[in-house]
């Protein structure tokens, strides 16, 4: 059978359970319990053989999708990045016109997969996605993945199978009296499987202008280090949602039933509680995570003339050499290696060991080692993340 090839879909813009989202950390990126997100455990779940997985996001999120794969343990294929949220059927129309200039085989099966939801029983989920592929390659049709009910919400969709077909779809009603026979109706999972090719046609045929804008971004897309930064597109097309671009109009769908696996699209902040205990509250006093391409920082204490950082360097990764001129920093080593350039000095220092850098110095930090560095930094002066002057750097900020 035709190679599977994940697609994570992580563009959204934080809206829909904010206080938790926001547009500068969507749903995907909020933390769990163990400190993981909801995208790295998608990653981590996906079964053994499946192609290296492609990313969509936004373009402000670059670094939050490069840093949680790294995290996953996985390499991306591809991180295709969105000028600003489009919706799923931009997304999957800009990947689809992506893989078939880069050469994909049109009967590769894409996976399309929403990258914060829960899933309790992996193994379950795993069994359903090769039915699912069984399907889509044998039928070269859509293959729509569906859960079993237990309460109306008009954020889903819902579709009857008869035979293993779809026969009906129904794209986020407004209410259940819709739903006629309810017992017949599954719950779209927003999880599509299809082979490449027929996602091609699909969206020639049935969202013309969609699929001629997203020509258009991959044509002019630039390569962005380790991302690929669709352009904006020349042709103007109203964002909408996979669902009802292509799904509600295709034919001939398929149905994959998921046996019970514990699903949740954790859609609204009663169901993120109740699933993972954490509160908006509980939440705000965790300290925020800001990505960078070498790792990210959380900021422990701020105030006019201080700023405490603590930061993590992935294995290998270094930041720019550079200088500030109004505010010396203090650097702790808490866990790793560090080789550290400062002036004309060179040194490596251990946990525990630390160093000053003073204003007006060019200085360095960089992790050789194989395991995360953690630093803690302290800013004094008048810190600020605009006081920063770049000599070299590896990620293209100079």
């Amino acid at each position: 059978m035709a190679k599977m090839r994940p697609v994570l879909l992580a563009g959204g813009e934080g809206r829909r359970l904010y206080p938790l989202s926001t547009p500068a950390r969507p749903k995907p990126f909020i933390p769990l319990e163990d400190g993981s997100s909801l995208l790295e455990t998608t990653l981590r779940r996906l079964p053994a053989g499946v192609l290296p997985p492609i990313l969509v996001g936004r373009a402000l999120d670059r670094y939050a999708l490069m840093n949680h794969a790294r995290q996953a343990g996985v390499n991306p294929a591809h991180i295709l990045l969105e000028p600003a949220s489009r919706n799923t059927g931009f997304a999957l129309a800009a990947t689809t016109r992506f893989l078939l200039l880069q050469g994909e085989p049109p009967e590769t099966i894409l996976a399309a997969l929403p990258s914060d939801h829960q899933i309790l029983r992996p193994e379950y989920w795993q069994a359903s996605l090769r039915e699912a592929a069984k399907l889509a390659a044998e039928h070269q049709a859509l293959t729509l993945i569906g859960m079993a009910q237990e309460s109306f919400s008009p954020e889903l969709g819902y579709f009857v199978q008869m035979g293993g077909r779809v026969v009906r779809f129904l794209e986020k009603p407004t209410h259940a009296a819709g739903l006629t026979s309810r017992d017949a109706w599954l719950v779209n999972s927003g999880q599509f499987i299809v082979p490449l090719g027929v996602l091609a046609r699909l969206f020639d045929t049935h969202a013309p202008t969609l699929w001629q804008a997203a020509g258009e971004a991959v044509a002019g897309r630039k390569k962005s280090w380790e991302c690929e930064e669709l352009a904006v597109p020349f042709t103007a097309f109203a964002p909408e949602s996979f669902d009802r671009a292509v799904v509600s109009v295709a034919p001939d769908m398929r149905a994959a039933l998921c046996a019970p696996c514990g699903w949740s699209d954790l859609g609204t902040l009663a169901q993120w509680q109740n699933a993972t205990g954490i509160t908006p509250e509980r939440d705000a006093a965790r300290p925020a995570r800001t990505d960078r391409p070498w790792g990210y920082y959380e900021i422990l204490h701020a105030t006019g003339q201080e700023i405490t950082k603590r930061l993590y360097v992935f294995p290998g990764c270094r930041l720019s050499q550079q200088r500030h001129w109004q505010r010396h920093e203090h650097w702790v080593i808490e866990a790793g290696h560090a080789y550290v350039e400062c002036a004309d000095e060179k040194c490596q220092l251990q946990a525990g060991a630390f160093i000053n850098i003073p204003a007006g110095v060019w200085h360095r930090l960089v992790n050789p080692s194989a395991t995360v560095l953690v630093v803690r930094e302290t800013q004094s002066g008048r810190p600020c993340e605009e006081d920063i002057e770049r000599a070299e750097d590896d990620y293209g900020r100079v």
